[in-house]
């Protein structure tokens, strides 16, 4: 039978211990396996974060993971997956574990080195864009590039 690998080694174990040991799995089937492992875990959302480790590691966008749930991921793939299912499980988040975090419609590459920017700080943007238009040409040079 097909089983995600992290239950069956509640250890951390590095990339090269997961490609030997590993059972290929289906989209499908290694989404399942990922959203019950962050659930039992405790990770808040956990089907929008299996699902964003699943396309990084997969290398396609969400569309494609769900019209081709029967596509076997491919060894290092699975691996990949799994490591970071770990570290998310662990409460690293994913933008550290994918590299990038989308702000402002743009894509960030985000690292330990920098603050993952949230969601409310949109929010912030636009208001402070809404403030400099409504005062005209900034005497003082403001520049926004956008």
């Amino acid at each position: 039978s097909r089983h995600c690998i992290l239950s069956a080694y509640p250890r951390p174990y590095s990339p090269s211990e997961i490609s030997t040991t590993l059972v290929p799995m289906r989209i499908d089937e290694s989404l399942k396996l990922g959203i019950e492992q962050l659930e039992k875990a405790g990770v808040g959302s956990p089907r929008i974060n299996a699902e964003v480790l699943l396309m990084h590691a997969a290398g396609c966008d969400r569309a494609a993971l769900m019209a081709h749930p029967e596509r076997e991921l491919s060894a290092a793939q699975q691996a990949a997956y799994e490591a970071w299912l770990m570290e998310r499980a662990a409460g690293k988040p994913v933008a550290y574990l994918v590299g990038q975090r989308e702000f402002y419609s743009l894509p960030f590459r985000v690292t330990p080195d920098v603050l993952i920017p949230r969601p409310e700080t949109e929010f912030l943007v636009i208001g402070l864009l809404d403030l400099i238009k409504s005062h005209g040409p900034s005497e003082s040079g403001w520049r926004i590039a956008m």
